[in-house]
This record gives structure tokens, sequence and C-alpha cells, in this order.
């Protein structure tokens, strides 16, 4: 479903800052993420206290984890919408950072979490690489 992403917000940063983006988005999201909420509380008979007594069953670890995540989700954000204002097509800014993804998290399960790779999944990424250095030879 997010395939047009990267086109509407091409479109739309043609008007807009990065930072104006980002804030319009957010306020969307959040009315869409209240709106379900509200939802669960209506229709699933989910209580507000008990949606909090879960929150705060989270550990600092899980808490700094959540934290973490939302830190990368605003940065990323960064990354894309410069990219598709600034740079190239969507199409090939997608594939690149797709690709980013792949070899990053490639590197976090083996050093972190000592995952092993077979040798046809290592090829793919490697081609994976070649393919994104390719398309950035213009």
């Amino acid at each position: 479903m997010k395939t047009f992403s990267p086109y509407l917000r091409k479109h739309v940063l043609g008007s807009l800052s990065a930072h104006e983006y980002l804030l319009l988005n957010t306020i969307v999201v959040g009315i869409l993420v209240m709106l379900t909420v509200v939802y669960e509380i209506v229709f699933s008979k989910e209580s507000v206290g008990r949606l909090l007594t879960q929150y705060k069953k989270l550990t600092v670890t899980q808490l700094l984890c959540v934290i973490g995540v939302g830190s990368i989700t605003v940065a990323s954000s960064f990354v894309i919408m410069n990219l598709d204002k600034n740079y190239k097509s969507p199409l090939i800014n997608s594939v690149l950072l797709k690709t980013c993804s792949t070899v990053l998290l490639l590197i976090t399960g083996i050093f972190l979490f000592e995952e092993s790779y077979s040798m046809s999944q290592l090829l793919g990424i490697v081609l994976a690489v070649v393919g994104a250095i390719l398309l950035l030879k213009e």
C-alpha cells in the first residue's frame, strides 16, 4: 500500500519544506491513530485504564526501545524527504533505501543477534548492492 507514497510525498514537497511536511504528516497520522484507539475503546470494550496498565508494564529497556524506534522513524523521515525533494526519482531513492536497510539488517543480525545466513541469501544481498551501485552510476 505504500507503493505510491514516495510520489505523493514528492508532489507535496514541491510546496512544503521537509519540516512542514513532517508536522502535517504527523498530525494526520496522530488523528488516524487516535481514531483507531477510540474505535477500540468503543467497539472492543477496551478500557483506557487497561491500556495504561499495559503500558506501565513496559520495562525501562522496552521504553528506551520505543524511544529509539521513534527517533529512527523521525530521522529516516527527514532523510527520505530530502532525497525525494532534491535527488533522483522516488523510485530510485526507494530502491537505494531498501538496499541500505537490507545491508544494515544483515550486519545487525550477524553481530548483535548472531544469526546465520545461507550462501544464496548472501548472494541475493550482494546482487541487491550491485544493483543499487549501478543505479547510482547514471
